[in-house]
């Protein structure tokens, strides 16, 4: 928003060419026109351009620069001759030199992760209220706070807590000159993790997270000694955090899809059911079926722990179905059995998705709200007459913490049976790693691809990506990744045949088909 073209310029013409640095500012210098309205655009950036997304991380990188300071920036990246690994530092030392421990930026979110002692925050608070007094302590007032956890899972703002977090925003605030960019309070959030605070909260591209570390004794916050040890929970879309080296669990993640993000899904089904006019129903049910595998494929296990989602997936199947019946003029559930909307198309039917036959988790709703019960019981989502489960894609997924293990084991594996490959002078073939092909992130099959060579250069592709959409109008549901970079990373084929035996089999379902008039003998080998 704020990019200034001129010292955009000067900044580019420190990396790239002087004529390139003027084009690429001349081009976000330009007259908009639509119908008979123009706009001359003399400060901010274009971001349809090509290379905009190039500019937005590179105008970020000076912004990094200003939050850290020099000094502590150098120390996150390493020295240029072995930089260090992402969020790792080269030694203890330097790493506890500084309160500011993590520090990662994407496109124009910033996360950093301080660490104070008693009086570094002292300090920094007294600092804050020197500038901005609170008599009355309403600091408060008006601190946001994360309302999709239960009430004892949220931030409690206790003054000192609060006042810090005030103070950390402010003291970042500062760091930024106004002319370049501004951090904005009302979408910021600064979550406090201290001895009264057990959780530490935050959202990240679509997810919100909180991690709860395993201290095995906590203080009470009412003082009575030592409380008991903070219970572990064993359930999708928790993720146990591991000490890389000792292996021991410290703390565990507990997973969100974010408020936006289900609204976004929810507004681009009300979109697919708006513009199906006059579409053909398998259309309707392919945007359906790509909508879904976005959705599900990029939130995995944080989809079980969102009740809200679950809830507007199966009144969306529905939607959708109500909207392919209407399209033959009937609502009549007899008249539309499951096998017309779930069967494959060879065999006829439409070959819908299911996310919708789910068991909903259900607590108590009376405390629920206060802490986090747990599963007391569950409620039915779509159902039919028949009484027929039609299997649910959420079992058809790897969960991302899964993923996540399966593929530091798959890659180490590589590695060793690529270096004895190596020794013994020959060339890794295709029977070494068979049962790793379609495993790991990325899948360990992208490194035999015909086209690993040139997609080593194409740097920076996941951010063009992101970046399509503001030259592209259709929507890509699959934003976050790229079939050659990271290979395919679900796979449906045990979900399709599973389909077909809820539904009867492939014999059950043709009996009820008109296929018996196509006086063929077999079904096999025609589809």
């Amino acid at each position: 928003e704020k990019i200034d073209l001129t010292l955009l310029n000067r900044l580019l013409r420190l990396i790239v060419d002087h004529n390139i640095a003027d084009y690429m500012t001349a081009k976000n210098n330009v007259s908009i026109s639509f119908k008979d309205m123009m706009h001359t655009n003399s400060y901010g950036l274009i971001r349809g351009l090509q290379f905009a997304s190039f500019v937005v991380q590179y105008y970020g990188l000076v912004l990094d620069l200003l939050v850290l300071g020099l000094t502590r920036a150098s120390e996150i990246a390493g020295p240029p001759q072995r930089p260090n690994e992402y969020l790792t530092y080269a030694d203890i030392e330097t790493e506890v030199s500084h309160p500011i421990r993590l520090y990662t930026r994407y496109l124009d979110k910033v996360y950093i992760l301080f660490k104070f002692d008693a009086n570094d925050g002292k300090d920094l608070i007294q600092r804050y209220l020197i500038e901005h007094p609170d008599p009355n302590n309403e600091n408060a007032v008006g601190y946001k706070n994360k309302k999709c956890w239960p009430r004892d899972c949220r931030m409690r703002l206790l003054k000192r807590d609060v006042n810090l977090g005030r103070a950390v925003f402010w003291d970042m605030k500062n760091r930024l000159p106004r002319s370049i960019t501004t951090l904005d309070w009302d979408n910021s959030f600064v979550s406090v993790y201290s001895a009264d605070n057990p959780n530490l909260l935050f959202d990240m591209s679509g997810f919100e997270v909180r991690i709860n570390p395993l201290r095995a004794a906590r203080r009470d916050p009412l003082g009575a000694g030592q409380a008991e040890p903070t219970a572990t929970t064993y359930r999708d879309g928790v993720w146990n955090l591991q000490n890389e080296t000792t292996k021991e669990m410290t703390a565990q993640a507990h997973l969100r899809v974010e408020e936006e993000a289900v609204q976004a899904f929810d507004n681009r089904i009300r979109q697919i059911l708006m513009s199906s006019g006059a579409t053909t129903f398998t259309k309707i049910a392919n945007k359906w079926n790509t909508a879904l595998i976005g959705l599900m494929t990029y939130y995995r296990e944080a989809v079980l722990n969102t009740q809200e989602l679950l809830d507007l997936l199966v009144k969306n199947e529905n939607k959708i179905q109500t909207r392919i019946k209407i399209g033959l003029n009937s609502k009549m559930p007899s008249r539309f059995p499951p096998v017309v909307f779930y069967c494959p198309k060879e065999l006829g039917g439409l070959g819908m998705l299911s996310m919708g036959h789910v068991l909903i988790p259900q607590s108590d709703l009376r405390y629920s709200k206060q802490t986090d019960m747990g599963i007391t019981h569950f409620r039915a989502g779509l159902s039919h007459d028949a009484d027929q489960l039609i299997p649910n894609l959420f079992r058809y997924l790897q969960p991302w913490e899964s993923e996540f293990v399966d593929s530091q084991r798959v890659w180490a594996e590589y590695a060793l049976k690529r270096q004895e490959a190596n020794s013994q002078n020959r060339r890794l073939t295709l029977e070494d790693l068979e049962d790793s092909w379609d495993r790991g992130i990325p899948r360990i099959n992208t490194l035999f691809s015909k086209d690993r060579h040139t997609l080593a250069y194409d740097r920076g592709w996941r951010v063009r990506t992101e970046f399509k959409q503001y030259q592209i109008l259709r929507v890509n549901p699959f934003w976050w990744t790229h079939q050659r970079h990271d290979g395919k990373l679900w796979n449906l084929n045990a979900y399709r045949t599973d389909m077909i035996q809820a539904l009867g089999g492939v014999e059950g379902i043709l009996e009820h088909s008109l296929f018996k008039g196509t006086y063929f003998p077999t079904w096999e080998g025609l589809f």
